[in-house]
């Protein structure tokens, strides 16, 4: 089993404006990888360890985004500054969702996209909308 610090080097994102729901995604791996409760405390309350580590999120940002979260005491205030910055509130995502269902239902192959070119279009979509919480 890999240590801590071995999976935070090993699977390091670092998170910028462009790949929001890859890094959650990555982040919901690497920090459930850690410990089968570990995830839970991210989204739930957090009791203070012995030792304090927020390594994973605060060491995964960019700048930017560090800015944000560098007064956050634990991972599961980190976290959700950084949700809400770019996913939105409800209604917000609400309204991500709808814009989402209209890109893909008004998805065309072009004249000179290959077949894989517009499956990774399809692809990427798919994956926006489970990052909202959504299946396509």
């Amino acid at each position: 089993m890999e240590s801590y610090g071995d999976l935070l080097n090993n699977n390091k994102v670092i998170f910028d404006d462009r790949n929001y729901g890859f890094w959650k995604s990555r982040m919901k791996s690497i920090i459930g990888g850690i410990d089968r409760l570990a995830w839970k405390t991210v989204l739930e309350k957090w009791e203070e360890p012995t030792i304090k580590d927020e390594k994973a999120i605060h060491c995964s940002v960019g700048r930017k985004q560090f800015e944000l979260i560098q007064g956050c005491e634990t991972a599961k205030e980190a976290w959700d500054i950084l949700q809400i910055q770019y996913e939105g509130t409800s209604k917000v995502q609400s309204s991500r969702k709808d814009m989402l269902a209209s890109r893909f239902e008004n998805l065309r192959m072009e004249e000179h996209e290959s077949i894989s070119d517009f499956s990774s279009k399809i692809s990427t979509l798919a994956q926006e909308a489970v990052t909202l919480g959504e299946n396509i």
